[in-house]
């Protein structure tokens, strides 16, 4: 197995899931679910078929969870994406 694919946190899974229950945003919920199913020794390919997730996503997860823990798995608030076409007042 790749080392990239690799956790390198001291992972709780009953904590991963309380957090996976608790969240109300999808995208946070599938990273916190890829990596609970890594830490339960679920294969990265096994984890993708899952999840429906390229292993490139699956990938960036584990590295960013490897580096900022928990945060970061959040979703980022300034993410690149389209802007509002209308303000908040219209």
């Amino acid at each position: 197995m790749r080392s990239y694919l690799k956790l390198t946190r001291v992972v709780d899974c009953g904590e991963l899931k309380r957090r996976e229950k608790a969240s109300r945003d999808f995208l946070e919920r599938r990273r916190l679910m890829a990596i609970r199913l890594r830490a339960d020794g679920k294969t990265p390919p096994e984890v993708c078929e899952i999840l429906a997730v390229h292993q490139c996503s699956l990938r960036n997860w584990v590295n960013a969870f490897n580096k900022k823990g928990l945060d970061g798995l959040k979703t980022q608030e300034n993410r690149a994406g389209r802007k509002r076409r209308l303000s908040i007042k219209q």
